[in-house]
């Protein structure tokens, strides 16, 4: 662990390095490392008097003392660093890349990934049915060795069944999947639906909103089979146009609430994205259309649903649960960086840029998502592309390890071996810790065909990461705990 002490001044941190320190000295006497199991506890004294500010993981505690002001910046190391500022990136081990849709003959677009306790992949995405010519919602399932044929969620029909992303695997293994429907003719609606595994098959598709317009956004959120909730994000007809408004229901105990109505006046409410927490606490967080692209997030408590608790620029926001009791959001920000945020019950933690700076200036991060489950940190993709070579373009990863962001890995095989455009990807963790990622490729210079690939890796998450922070002050001496499964080094700076 190193702790940077400034009087009088903020030091800015990124990826876990230590700018300024023309300005610090070595507080002597305070470096060494220390080796527990269960955590450890250090205390720190000689500070004098002032008020002190703890920023550790981002969270922002103030301890009044007497007078002048100390800012106390912490980074926590695993067994596998020495310092932030040289510390060799931990490679995981993948497999092979691997084809989903392998009986394909036409394109599929926009993948989904879910994974079960047992490290099983369930992948989802839009494909062409090639007899009728029809869009249709397609899976399969790993066994361990390949991947089962892939298959509709729904019965064959001759009408559209268009998706741009929505499954979810509750703590009880069954997948749920959320997609909308063309009504066809002349009809210019569409009906949002939903389906899940019963065990060998798909049960029958439920509406969950009917006659909707083009262009809908959803998502599902099951904690187990008992509790259920879907977030529609659909046009509503206003004078003297529509307006894009966001619509709620759950499932308790195998019934579907009525609809409910969030409304924005004269905003358009998109890009929803949703998670339930163990306690059956759903949360989401989304994109208002107003003239800065605010994002907001809400909960439902035992009185309705709560105020935004959020209200930053940004956009394309991700939300899910993965150690804490409250939810992770990544985003994209005002400069167009990938940032992370968490919640801790008072107020938001922003965690920083997590892609690392890029190469070229014609190289753009987009499409963050992300996964995580409750005994370690949440795992983030991305897909990044160079403007100047529109053929080729590769899936990042990174993963929160208590203080800082992994340092980021590329996914598929890099394009100096192989020339595609791998986009759109989407991340999945097990809760035995199996980290599946799904992307789309497009191979060629004519980027015609779209084929949906994937791979996992067993020992991605099995870097110590490093929770329960905290930190007080006691008289004149600051303590600080914490608990990782490994080593941890630390260094002390003082200006």
């Amino acid at each position: 662990m190193a702790v940077a002490l400034c009087c009088g001044r903020s030091l800015v941190t990124t990826k876990c390095t230590l700018v300024s320190l023309e300005v610090c000295q070595m507080w002597s006497g305070r470096q060494g490392a220390i080796s527990r199991r269960q955590g450890g506890r250090l205390s720190l004294s000689g500070l004098g008097h002032g008020r002190a500010h703890w920023l550790g993981c981002g969270v922002s505690r103030t301890h009044l003392l007497d007078r002048t002001v100390l800012l106390l910046t912490i980074f926590v190391l695993s067994s596998a660093f020495l310092l932030p500022t040289a510390s060799p990136a931990f490679a995981a081990t993948w497999s092979p890349e691997m084809q989903v849709n392998v009986e394909d003959t036409s394109a599929d677009w926009n993948p989904m990934v879910v994974v079960d306790s047992a490290g099983t992949a369930w992948v989802f995405w839009m494909g062409i049915d090639a007899s009728q010519g029809d869009f249709e919602i397609m899976y399969s399932r790993w066994t361990g060795e390949g991947w089962t044929p892939e298959e509709r969620v729904h019965p064959d029909n001759v009408q559209k069944d268009a998706w741009l992303g929505g499954a979810s695997m509750g703590r009880d293994g069954i997948p749920w999947v959320v997609w909308e429907r063309y009504r066809g003719g002349t009809s210019p609606y569409c009906d949002v639906l939903t389906t899940h595994w019963v065990g060998d098959a798909w049960c029958e598709p439920e509406t969950l909103y009917a006659g909707g317009g083009e262009g809908q956004m959803y998502e599902i959120a099951s904690r187990d089979t008992s509790l259920v909730w879907a977030v529609i994000s659909t046009y509503v007809a206003r004078h003297p146009g529509y307006d894009g408004d966001l619509f709620f229901r759950s499932r308790v105990d195998g019934v579907w609430s009525s609809l409910e109505h969030i409304d924005h006046p004269e905003i358009e409410d998109v890009s929803p994205d949703i998670a339930v927490s163990d306690a059956g606490v759903p949360w989401v967080v989304w994109q208002a259309m107003d003239y800065i692209d605010t994002l907001h997030c809400i909960y439902r408590g035992d009185t309705g649903w709560s105020e935004s608790l959020l209200s930053i620029k940004g956009a394309a926001p991700s939300i899910c649960f993965s150690g804490g009791e409250g939810p992770w959001i990544v985003y994209f920000d005002s400069t167009s960086d990938i940032c992370g945020a968490f919640w801790d019950g008072e107020d938001w933690s922003f965690s920083g840029p997590i892609p690392l700076p890029l190469d070229l200036p014609s190289q753009s991060d987009y499409w963050p998502r992300m996964s995580g489950v409750e005994s370690s940190g949440p795992v983030v993709v991305w897909a990044r592309e160079d403007h100047n070579d529109v053929y080729r373009g590769d899936v990042y990863i990174s993963r929160w390890s208590g203080c800082w962001w992994k340092g980021e890995e590329m996914v598929t095989e890099p394009d100096s071996e192989l020339t595609a455009v791998d986009e759109c990807p989407e991340v999945g963790v097990g809760a035995g810790g199996r980290v599946w990622v799904v992307w789309e490729r497009s191979g060629g210079p004519s980027g015609s065909d779209y084929d949906i690939w994937a791979r996992y890796s067993d020992d991605f998450l099995s870097e110590p990461w490093v929770k329960g922070f905290s930190a007080r002050v006691e008289g004149e001496r600051v303590v600080v705990e914490w608990s990782c499964r490994g080593q941890v080094r630390f260094k002390v700076y003082r200006a």
